[in-house]
């Protein structure tokens, strides 16, 4: 897996972002995440936001959906480029920021106009299977979110470390 994606270094010039905080407690991991996310909401909050607004768009035309869905990623990644301290927590935390709101409009919806989820046969999907879609859909966003968070994140690393380096040739020379 390394030769496929090999490590990528530490962002020249960033600090330690956890230089603040101070729990030492059993939940040190996730506590250390909250606290990232506290310390940068604009890193997932704004991402999260557009990843919404691109959910919402209708998709009846195939090119809106194609630009939304795109639009969906490309602000993911960029959640994970901005949140350089664990790019995969931001890009989860946005996802999960319009993921919620989108899931709470469609129970919304079901829950008013149960019709509206009507199959072409004519039959309306039961609870269960709405909370069931709803499960398996949450897991595939957050799964979504954390691959193109890590990515953004990956890709800032790896565009950081594009400094010259002095070539093989001019070192066998002198």
């Amino acid at each position: 897996m390394q030769r496929l994606v090999p490590p990528a270094p530490p962002l020249p010039d960033k600090g330690d972002p956890l230089a603040g905080f101070r729990y030492s407690g059993p939940l040190r991991g996730i506590v250390a995440g909250l606290y990232l996310l506290a310390r940068n909401p604009l890193a997932w909050v704004a991402p999260g936001v557009i990843w919404l607004l691109a959910g919402l768009l209708p998709q009846s035309d195939s090119t809106i959906a194609l630009i939304a869905s795109v639009g969906q990623y490309i602000a993911l990644i960029g959640a994970g480029w901005i949140g350089w301290q664990r790019p995969w927590l931001f890009g989860v935390a946005a996802v999960s920021l319009g993921w919620a709101a989108l899931a709470g409009t469609i129970l919304f919806r079901f829950a008013t106009n149960p019709q509206v989820f009507a199959t072409p046969s004519g039959a309306i999907p039961s609870g269960g299977d709405v909370a069931l879609a709803l499960g398996t859909q949450t897991l595939m966003q957050l799964l979504v979110g954390f691959v193109a968070g890590w990515y953004g994140g990956y890709l800032r690393r790896r565009l950081a470390d594009q400094r010259p380096r002095p070539s093989a040739t001019r070192a066998r020379r002198r």
